[in-house]
């Protein structure tokens, strides 16, 4: 499966030139492009790009989720799940110690990961009734992506609204489930999906299209949601 990465452009911060740590391993990119972030969060600034096959050097792994990079002169974090982390078939070796603070996932930290597994099914196709990387429709994805994080939601979008606790529009966080209904056709809630931050969220539209990234500020679905709950606090 293509795996490939399509978060909202931030504004470009520069990197203050600091002495990196000795590089313990050589990873490459395995996605069309990867944002390298100032913090080991998908809502820290992004600091600048790296793409498809681009090598870096690792230095250590942080919380499972992220490398520590050398980027630009200083320190950058990449996801790990779009970094091949072997060369010539020898695994990295990286310092499996090192930065253990940042290893507990609470709150806003779980509804990034939430965002991050997502994301691997970017460009799925929709398959109606779909419920697995073979193509997914709206709740299927929304169910498939939280039960890999250990959490079991119901099968339908609007029985998924029984889960979690009731978000406004003004106060979603990136993980929240986003909830909409088509007014042209029903009365109950008929599409689900997982909100990314700035105003955007992830899902499987509808048959011919992908899972894709839609904003939430204008257009259909600004008009068509509903509500949102999170699982996560």
């Amino acid at each position: 499966m293509k795996k490939r990465i399509a978060f909202l452009t931030a504004a470009l911060l520069l990197v203050p030139t600091v002495a990196a740590a000795e590089p313990n391993a050589v990873g490459a990119v395995d996605a069309t492009s990867l944002n390298v972030r100032s913090a080991p969060r998908m809502d820290a600034p992004v600091l600048g790009q790296l793409y498809s096959g681009q090598q870096m050097n690792i230095i250590t792994k942080t919380g499972g989720l992220w490398f520590k990079i050398e980027f630009e002169g200083g320190i950058g974090y990449v996801h790990s799940g779009y970094v091949v982390d072997r060369r010539n078939g020898t695994p990295v070796v990286y310092d499996k110690t090192a930065d253990m603070s940042i290893q507990s996932l609470e709150g806003s930290e779980k509804g990034q990961l939430v965002v991050a597994t997502a994301s691997k099914y970017l460009g799925i196709p929709y398959v109606y009734g779909g419920s697995s990387p073979a193509g997914f429709d709206c709740s299927g994805l929304v169910q498939y992506v939280f039960r890999e994080l250990g959490v079991s939601l119901n099968r339908v979008a609007a029985d998924q609204t029984a889960h979690g606790i009731p978000i406004t529009k003004e106060d979603l966080l990136p993980g929240d489930i986003v909830f909409f209904h088509n007014t042209n056709k029903y009365t109950r809630i008929n599409h689900v999906g997982i909100y990314v931050g700035d105003g955007n969220f992830i899902h499987a539209p509808q048959t011919g299209d992908v899972v894709k990234i839609t904003t939430l500020e204008s257009g259909y679905y600004a008009g068509t949601f509903v509500t949102a709950r999170r699982i996560f606090e």
